[in-house]
């Protein structure tokens, strides 16, 4: 190709990149005009597939946060949130994590809220040195949030993080945050809330309020020794939990319900799941005596310490 041609097809194509980058900016402003009068209004395609615009469009959202309208701002932040995920580029997810950190002590208990669940959706990466001391500054008594905040910092295993929770363990907490902070110092290594914690679930029944309200704390610690008893747990038959069908009557071992807790948390392990938590496999049973079978012949493995 004469070069002449070459570039005027290189000018045709970063035109198009150009309008394609305009187009979906362009929808994304319409889309946000119209939730004031249409808040089940669909998100535009191009917004959640411009992969090359997502700065742009991060940006666009940021300029829009302070907008009147708590449903208002909540969509922007979902959408913020969804770009980030759906990101490959570390600056991208950066950006959407920096300003959801800035927004979790928002005065506005829905808003703060929702900021501080969705940073919980991305890697430790994705955090910088600003973003962890931010943490590491809302960690006070009467911040809304706190039991989130507690097991964010434990999951960047920031150090002056993990001062601040155990000075905070001998003040008064309801039990639910003392847990958590539990839960947060297990994961950064301390040796008492390790024994604490192994304590609990040893001496709690195993059930449905088990493995729904205490295996999904016990598995975020990434703590060898928690696993141990939950490895323990899922080897036996012995405890009995409700069916995840509703015209089920029966009872299931519980086994299987905490399949789907430690899962995602052990790397290179032969079952996975998809993004609402389920097993992805045809057959439970199989899949359960294949995890066993596994956890045998692999006590080395290790545990994702990269997610949550």
């Amino acid at each position: 190709m004469k070069k002449p041609q070459f570039a005027l097809l290189f000018f045709l194509l970063s035109l198009a990149h150009y309008a394609a980058g305009q187009a979906s900016v362009q929808d994304l402003e319409k889309y946000l005009d119209q939730l004031g009068s249409n808040p089940a209004a669909p998100i535009p395609p191009s917004v959640l597939t411009d992969f090359t615009n997502e700065k742009s469009l991060v940006q666009h959202l940021i300029s829009h946060r302070k907008d009147p309208g708590e449903q208002f701002q909540l969509r922007v932040l979902d959408l913020m949130r969804l770009i980030g995920l759906k990101s490959k580029k570390p600056d991208t997810r950066k950006s959407v994590v920096s300003h959801m950190v800035i927004t979790i002590p928002d005065n506005n208990l829905r808003i703060g809220g929702f900021a501080g669940a969705a940073v919980l959706q991305f890697g430790k990466q994705d955090f910088g040195a600003k973003e962890k001391d931010s943490v590491v500054s809302y960690l006070r008594r009467g911040i809304p949030n706190l039991d989130g905040l507690f097991r964010l910092a434990g999951f960047l295993e920031i150090p002056a993080a993990k001062e601040k929770i155990s000075a905070m363990l001998i003040t008064p907490m309801s039990t639910l945050l003392k847990w958590n902070a539990r839960l947060a110092l297990a994961r950064m290594g301390d040796e008492n809330a390790i024994n604490f914690v192994i304590e609990k679930m040893t001496t709690t029944s195993v059930d449905d309020a088990f493995v729904h309200s205490l295996a999904p704390g016990l598995a975020y610690t990434r703590n060898k020794k928690v696993f141990a008893e939950l490895e323990r747990i899922l080897q036996s038959d012995n405890y009995q939990c409700s069916s995840s069908n509703p015209a089920s009557k029966g009872s299931i071992s519980c086994a299987y319900r905490l399949l789907e807790v430690m899962t995602p948390a052990i790397e290179n392990f032969p079952i996975e799941v998809d993004e609402s938590g389920d097993l992805l496999v045809d057959n439970y049973q199989s899949a359960l005596l294949t995890a066993r079978e596994w956890l045998k012949q692999n006590p080395d493995y290790s545990l994702n310490r990269d997610t949550m």
